[in-house]
């Protein structure tokens, strides 16, 4: 499993509104991931302002469902991502009222 985090634009001014996008991809050598374990540690200085929402962007995947928030914390499990399909998922948020670089881990576990 192969998992990147990135911000919609290249650079977000105080205040803005964006999305932090994650994709998550199955490499093509891999076999069927199933059940795989997704959470997320949005940065505290960001707010997240709507319900994240998910698409299968290559491939045959399912999107995650039931996924649990709680303060910038998101978790939930991914029923399936076949090899060499990618889902991704958007989190609607705010930047700070200050400037700076800051990051969002994401981690995604098949078992």
């Amino acid at each position: 499993m192969v998992v990147q985090t990135f911000p919609e634009f290249t650079q977000i001014n105080v205040n803005q509104a964006f999305d932090w996008f994650i994709d998550i991809t199955n490499i093509e050598n891999s076999s069927n991931a199933i059940n795989i374990a997704f959470e997320d540690a949005v940065n505290d200085i960001f707010t997240i302002t709507g319900i994240p929402t998910c698409i299968v962007s290559n491939g045959i995947a399912a999107c995650i469902t039931g996924l649990d928030i709680t303060n910038n914390s998101l978790t939930g499990t991914i029923a399936n991502v076949n090899a060499g399909s990618t889902i991704r998922i958007r989190i609607p948020v705010t930047a700070p009222s200050f400037g700076g670089t800051y990051n969002n881990i994401a981690v995604a576990t098949a078992k």
